[in-house]
């Protein structure tokens, strides 16, 4: 699944299998620029049999402001662009 921007604050977002995932990788990814107004969670978990992954493509930014971002579960959480905040990721 693919989506646009994501612009997110110290909300969490919860990434899932999509049906009955038992086997191979599920992809949920957000393409273009990406805001940081508070510091989210990313939630991710594996179904059993299944590894899933939550990628932000492009770049990602806070606009000076020091958010950082934490990651729950055991399935991925995958930067590709340019990051524009320091490592604050937990």
């Amino acid at each position: 699944m693919t989506l646009g921007s994501l612009r997110i604050g110290a909300q969490t977002l919860t990434a899932n299998a999509i049906g009955l995932a038992t086997s191979g990788t599920q992809v949920s990814q957000f393409t273009g620029t990406h805001t940081l107004t508070g510091s989210p969670t990313f939630s991710v978990a594996n179904p059993t049999g299944a590894v899933l992954s939550l990628t932000l493509n492009g770049a990602l930014g806070d606009d000076g402001s020091g958010f950082g971002f934490t990651k729950e579960g055991t399935g991925r959480v995958t930067l590709s662009g340019t990051e524009r905040i320091p490592s604050r990721a937990s």
